[in-house]
């Protein structure tokens, strides 16, 4: 049976604006994607920055790596490198190899971070050249979390094992 529900102006226009709101995170991308090809700059960016606050399907995580940048002056404060990252997508890329997409904080390209599990702990690095750590426990964790979420189940990893505070370079 049907039914005829009157709503007033202002009902509908909030029912509109919650159904906006939670649009899919991929879906503002896209949407910023066609703007910025028609030229339409300051309209990609607030399609942008509404994805990255309202929708759907946000990124699972925020992560600090460190980056070992290889043979570093230990006072160089810049050395070993600290980044934000948020995480945005995981993927098997074989038996015991993962590449995990990371978009910088400050900067909103993307990269992809190597992950490969070796028994009860994990190597990673930056287009395969660049080793890196999470910085912290909470970091590890997240980034183990991603993997549950993921269905990649990764329980026997040993979380001290892949952080810097606790295992440095």
């Amino acid at each position: 049976m049907k039914k005829i529900i009157k709503l007033t102006e202002s009902e509908l226009r909030q029912i509109v604006k919650n159904t906006i709101m939670e649009l899919n995170k991929s879906t503002y991308d896209s949407a910023a994607e066609v703007a910025k090809e028609k030229g339409y700059k300051r309209l990609a960016n607030k399609f942008s920055e509404h994805g990255e606050e309202f929708g759907l399907n946000q990124d699972m995580g925020k992560i600090e790596l460190v980056v070992n940048l290889g043979e570093y002056d230990e006072e160089d404060e810049d050395d070993p490198l600290i980044s934000q990252y948020k995480i945005v997508g995981l993927e098997n890329n074989g038996d015991s190899e993962y590449i995990m997409t990371l978009r910088g904080m400050k900067n909103p390209n993307t990269i992809e971070l190597y992950i490969y599990e070796e028994g009860d702990t994990m190597r990673f690095s930056i287009k395969n050249k660049f080793e890196c750590l999470p910085n912290t426990r909470k970091d590890a964790r997240t980034i183990l979390k991603a993997f549950d979420d993921s269905g990649f189940g990764l329980g026997n990893i040993d979380i001290r094992s892949i952080t810097y505070e606790d295992t440095g370079f």
